[in-house]
């Protein structure tokens, strides 16, 4: 707690949050003082569809807080770049697509993104399924809508967006 310059009541509960709504669980701890947790799912996710001005204003700050956690960790990728082997230089990439879609169309990509990634959540689970020189691998999508917010009854945007 000496790190995070707090108490350790004040620290406990907000460590407790996650684990209360289920995102979080106990792990294994080196000496019975310590209480450290994990995370009870591999990959998150969230509804952003609510109208309730707290659950949106919630939801904001979660997005918010995970698009700058995402974006650090790309930048800690980008400053030690040229120390990777040039296979894992090659294997890392960024990219992007602007797709004309309805609003239905992108949860369908959404899910075949899923079952493509689901290909690999044994090696995640079971470290025997791993093959040698395989390294953790994060994959970041967004689906972000473009250009201004359409009117009702209007047609959506021009195709300069």
């Amino acid at each position: 707690m000496t790190r995070l310059d707090d108490n350790v009541p004040k620290c406990s509960f907000h460590l407790r949050q996650p684990a209360k709504y289920g995102f979080a669980e106990r792990a294994a701890a080196a000496e019975s003082r310590e209480r450290p947790r994990r995370a009870t799912a591999r990959d998150t996710s969230w509804d952003d569809d609510s109208d309730d001005p707290a659950k949106k204003a919630a939801t904001d700050q979660l997005n918010g807080v995970m698009l700058a956690l995402l974006v650090r960790r790309v930048r800690d990728y980008l400053a030690v770049r040229d120390d990777e082997p040039v296979e894992w230089r090659t294997a890392a990439g960024f990219g992007d697509a602007l797709l004309r879609v309805t609003a239905a169309e992108p949860r369908g990509l959404t899910e075949e993104i899923e079952g493509l990634l689901a290909r690999y959540d044994e090696r995640v689970a079971d470290p025997a399924r791993r093959p040698p020189g395989s390294r953790p691998v994060q994959i970041i999508q967004l689906a972000v809508p473009r250009g201004p917010v359409p009117v009702a009854g209007q047609r959506a945007g021009t195709d300069r967006d």
